[in-house]
């Protein structure tokens, strides 16, 4: 890409992800084409770093053996004691 069009940053992004890495531009271009060509690095790489996390982020977590649920443990019925009935003398 040459002329004007090399000098344009989303020209130069655009040609960076593609995988080109030379533009030809006008003199006066060339600091805004190589902080476009800067720019565009970094945002890869942000963008990489970003997909590791979300990568990192999505692999489950050791599966732990389901929690038992707690069981009240049941005491034993006691029988009720027999009354002894007690009768007055008539």
């Amino acid at each position: 890409i040459c002329g004007e069009h090399g000098g344009d940053p989303a020209s130069i992004a655009l040609c960076y992800d593609i995988g080109l890495n030379y533009v030809s531009c006008s003199p006066f271009r060339v600091p805004i084409a190589r902080l476009a060509g800067a720019q565009a690095v970094i945002r890869t790489i942000a963008k990489a770093k970003a997909a590791k996390k979300a990568a990192a982020a999505k692999k489950p977590a050791a599966k732990k053996a389901p929690a038992k649920k707690a069981v009240a443990a049941k005491k034993p019925v006691k029988k009720a004691a027999e009354k002894k009935i007690v009768r007055k003398a008539p």
